[in-house]
């Protein structure tokens, strides 16, 4: 803990008063506990096969939802750096991957075509 001094002057009908202050402020590391995920997600707009490359190996969960929030695919996932997901067989429009890893809440809008 380091230890502030300081002083204030208080002006009243009764003249001119010192008032010490003194405060003590803890110094704290403070970082971001989570790190950054890096996501690479392609192609997109996308037609068939989409990827989604992570810079590490991860685990957590995707999903794939529509634009009214409708699940269309959802799984878990362990140790990957790299997932393959056909889209050939969706219909045609916009919808988003959500993942989840460890803590992070990422979310991409991809458009089908």
């Amino acid at each position: 803990m380091k230890e502030i001094r300081d002083s204030l002057f208080l002006l009243s009908s009764a003249g001119l008063h010192k008032l010490a202050i003194t405060s003590f402020l803890k110094l704290v590391n403070v970082s971001d506990p989570k790190p950054k995920i890096i996501v690479d997600i392609s192609p997109n707009p996308v037609r068939q096969m989409l990827s989604v490359r992570f810079q590490e190996q991860v685990h957590g969960h995707v999903y794939i939802q529509d634009v009214n929030g409708r699940s269309l695919f959802d799984a878990p996932f362990t140790d990957v750096d790299r997932m393959d997901h056909d889209l050939s067989d969706y219909t045609p429009g916009v919808c988003f991957v959500v993942l989840n890893i460890g803590g992070h809440r990422i979310c991409r809008k991809i458009v089908k075509l």
